[in-house]
């Protein structure tokens, strides 16, 4: 493909000299389960924090934006110049230690992205890499609750589907922890060595690829998820009764018979 003569400088110039973008991952929090991640896709992204040394797109997709530069530039949503998204706000976010989510699930898929793993449409990320809350967030108690707050998104699989959107995750208190209290420290200690377990595990069973070898470890993965389950409701005081029917309504992760 041959450029016309740039001019050097131009701000509103699209075809200048090429420049490198920054290679990103980009998981799918849909396709993921609790505490588990699958592997994730590349995405090439230009930052808007590094400009003005990168104001443009290699020529292949400057080629390709050309057609549609009139319209670009009547877009609310542009940036400085008509071919870029507004900048984003939590660049450090994604680029730090997290907790991903998907936007509408039929039970916690919450996991703990470490290899700064950029999100798509639809999915929220929290920032902190905490396992406390990361074991919060993936119990029964958690979805149960979720259960009570969120609207039904329609069934899948005989399963109801939730949105985890801000308005519902606002309103699931997450239960603080007193550093003069004894009986909280242990609790905490206690799931947090749980949570760690529970990335070990799922780490071991990635790189399992035998049958044989998978199943020793997918039990002690169940083992350690009810333990978990069984911990976040003593840490929220529930009686034994109580816990008996979280266990009883979430099922697999509130599982119903489509009607």
């Amino acid at each position: 493909m041959r450029s016309p003569p740039s001019r050097a400088g131009a701000p509103g110039n699209l075809r200048q000299a090429p420049h490198r973008p920054v290679r990103k991952h980009v998981g799918n929090p849909r396709r993921n389960h609790h505490h588990v991640r699958t592997r994730s896709e590349s995405l090439d992204v230009l930052p808007a924090d590094q400009r003005p040394e990168i104001r443009a797109f290699v020529p292949p997709v400057a080629h390709h934006l050309e057609p549609f530069a009139d319209a670009a530039r009547r877009r609310q949503d542009k940036g400085d110049f008509w071919w870029e998204l507004r900048a984003c706000d939590y660049y450090d976010v994604l680029d730090g230690a997290k907790i991903v989510y998907p936007d509408i699930a039929k039970g916690p898929r919450f996991f703990l992205d470490e290899g700064r793993t950029y999100i798509a449409n639809t999915a929220y990320c929290l920032g902190s890499a905490d396992p406390y809350l990361l074991g919060i967030l993936n119990s029964k108690l958690f979805w149960f609750v979720i259960g009570k707050l969120s609207i039904p998104f329609g069934t899948r699989a005989g399963e109801f589907r939730y949105r985890l959107i801000y308005q519902y995750m606002a309103n699931v208190p997450i239960r603080p922890i007193s550093p003069d209290n004894s009986d909280d420290r242990r609790l905490h200690d206690l799931l947090v060595v749980l949570v760690r377990r529970m990335l070990a595990l799922n780490q071991q069973l990635e790189g399992a690829i035998s049958p044989p070898a998978k199943t020793p470890i997918e039990r002690q993965i169940q083992a350690t998820d009810a333990e978990i389950d069984r911990l976040v409701c003593e840490l929220y005081g529930l009686t034994e009764e109580e816990t008996q029917i979280v266990n009883g309504e979430t099922g697999r992760w509130a599982r119903y018979e489509a009607e």
